[in-house]
């Protein structure tokens, strides 16, 4: 298998899936698999990408085209939905794109070897699998032989066996065509180890510090993944609240409880407080959003969209339910709240939600997510209230704890919880090493500003992408206006009613509670006060989890001293108990 670990930057589950397949395929261990080999002067394109390459010596070559999700065709042309709703379209279709692939690669190899040489001649075929479906649409005119369906839960064996009837089936149809002798046509381990060498200096390349940031992400996307068992739980029990620390990912797994209600034609609401993570999560989910029986954003703006402002809250839930009762809103079959703990401590927001799930909360499907311990910043209430709180409005129901900090690099996660105050860490540390962060001291305003600018500088002369950094600070106008003077660089302020932060085109400035929810790869934070008393404690905790790749402070001396005091703190009580 070449290359003996699938890169970190493969996004597709399908491909992953079958790549673990053909590693672990009893029987073949003189087979070369090649993944993701590009190859130039594709028959159509410039360049082209060929998912798996089989080299099966007494069997052929074999392309292997690999589709992820779900499938649809439709007026001929083919859709591909991933788990997240991303719809991607192709006039050409898999099986036809898998043939250029052969042809291509076929033509790569006439190039070095000649016209009618003995590589030239050996048998060639092409395939393409779809992991995830078990039919493909109907009317599409193909020859089964070519296709492999529904590979979750493979039993070993079914590639192998796959690529014998596969071989067996080209041979037979050349044989009925043309006069050959099958001795020249399946390749020696001779040939195969010879085509593999010519083949393998094209996966050679540069990994320059943007694709590693990528691999990075990548990596941290993959763990999050593994908390995927949480979900689990939803199958037996329709009523789930889930609470975890900051990065446990929780709003990666609110996505994936909406898209499996989506997958199964359950209705679905999904809802947060923030509108700045509402648009996000909206853009996630644009493909599903706008068709009928599913809503993702805000709370605000499904009020907004569903005109029912008013300013007196028993008229505004009156008029709720005559649009119900007349069925201009219809109710949804599950409701997924994604940083909850800032609607469900609100006695009002309840009450709507109460309206909009099919049976209410007590009788309702609803998977809830939420850190009710630290991120409870908008609302005076302790934790144990907010879920006494909750209690009045429901009947039993399973809970989760996630622990697993998904979105942080291990470095980042430490200095999360030591800089915060925690005895005990609010998660288990990333698997990911990652860099420890970068933190700066300043005694007066110009050095504040100097530093900032210094900060910049190094990322933008590292070629960082603008629009993975953010700026969180108590002051964004200043900010910008202070960054603007002494850099040329594209600048966005995320207000309360957000920009729209997929789509953002530079450096984006918030404050904390904007940013809520949100995360990028480089937060650089400032103007942080001494976290001396629980609601700074908590914006403290918050800023500082926003950052998956890497963290800056800029703190005021008197401010970092605090922290380092907090620090040593720790550590001393954690040696005491040991």
């Amino acid at each position: 298998m070449f290359p003996d670990k699938i890169p970190e930057n493969i996004n597709s589950s399908g491909e992953k899936l079958v790549y673990d397949l053909l590693k672990s395929e009893p029987n073949t261990d003189d087979w070369i698999v090649l993944h993701s080999l590009l190859i130039g002067n594709h028959i159509k394109n410039r360049w082209g990408e060929i998912d798996f390459i089989i080299l099966a010596p007494k069997l052929g070559i074999f392309i292997i085209e690999v589709k992820s999700g779900r499938v649809e065709r439709n007026k001929g042309i083919w859709r591909y939905i991933d788990r997240y709703g991303h719809i991607s379209e192709d006039p050409r279709g898999p099986f036809a794109q898998a043939r250029e692939a052969m042809y291509s690669l076929k033509n790569y190899l006439i190039k070095r070897y000649g016209k009618g040489s003995s590589i030239d001649n050996l048998l060639m075929n092409y395939a393409v699998f779809f992991p995830h479906v078990d039919q493909i649409p109907n009317g599409v005119e193909i020859e089964k032989y070519q296709l492999l369906i529904n590979l979750k839960g493979a039993a070993n064996g079914e590639i192998l066996n796959f690529i014998n009837k596969l071989s067996h089936q080209t041979l037979l149809n050349l044989s009925t065509k043309f006069s050959i002798n099958q001795g020249d046509l399946l390749p020696e381990k001779k040939q195969v180890e010879e085509i593999f060498s010519f083949l393998r200096p094209d996966f050679i390349s540069e990994i320059s510090e943007s694709t590693k940031s990528r691999m990075l992400e990548n990596r941290i996307k993959e763990l999050t993944e593994k908390q995927y068992y949480a979900l689990d739980l939803m199958r037996d029990n329709p009523q789930c609240l889930f609470t975890g620390a900051a990065g446990t990912g929780k709003t990666f797994l609110a996505l994936e409880a909406f898209h499996r209600s989506f997958e199964s034609g359950e209705s679905c609401l999904l809802l947060c407080s923030s509108n700045n993570l509402g648009q996000w999560l909206g853009n996630q989910c644009k493909y599903i959003n706008s068709r009928p029986g599913y809503f993702v954003g805000s709370l605000n703006s499904f009020i907004n969209a569903h005109s029912l402002s008013e300013n007196d809250n028993d008229k505004y839930l009156d008029n709720l339910l005559d649009k119900i009762t007349s069925g201009k809103i219809k109710q949804y079959s599950r409701l997924v709240l994604d940083e909850a703990q800032d609607i469900i401590s609100d006695k009002f927001s309840m009450d709507i939600l109460d309206f909009l799930i099919d049976g209410g909360w007590k009788n309702g499907q609803w998977n809830i997510f939420g850190d009710l311990e630290q991120q409870a910043i908008f609302t005076e209430l302790s934790p144990s209230e907010i879920l006494n709180s909750f209690n009045t409005y429901v009947n039993q129901y399973s809970r989760a704890r996630l622990d697993i900090n998904c979105r942080n690099t291990k470095r980042i996660g430490e200095y999360v919880s030591l800089a915060s105050g925690f005895i005990e860490p609010p998660f288990k540390y990333s698997e990911v090493e990652g860099e420890p962060p970068v933190v700066e001291t300043y005694d007066n305003n110009s050095e504040r500003e100097d530093k900032l600018i210094l900060i910049l500088k190094k990322l933008l002369k590292n070629k960082v992408p603008i629009t993975e950094i953010t700026i969180l600070t108590e002051f964004p106008d200043l900010c910008k206006v202070i960054i603007e003077k002494q850099i040329k660089l594209k600048i966005q302020l995320l207000s309360f009613q957000g920009i729209d932060f997929c789509n953002r085109t530079g450096v984006t400035i918030s404050t904390i509670k904007n940013f809520k929810g949100l995360e990028n790869n480089y937060v650089i934070i400032m103007d942080l006060d001494v976290p001396d008393n629980p609601r700074i404690q908590k914006l403290f905790y918050t800023s500082l989890s926003r950052a998956k790749i890497k963290l800056f402070l800029i703190l005021l001396s008197s401010v970092f001293e605090t922290v380092n005091k907090i620090f040593i703190q720790h550590i001393s009580s954690s040696f005491s108990e040991e």
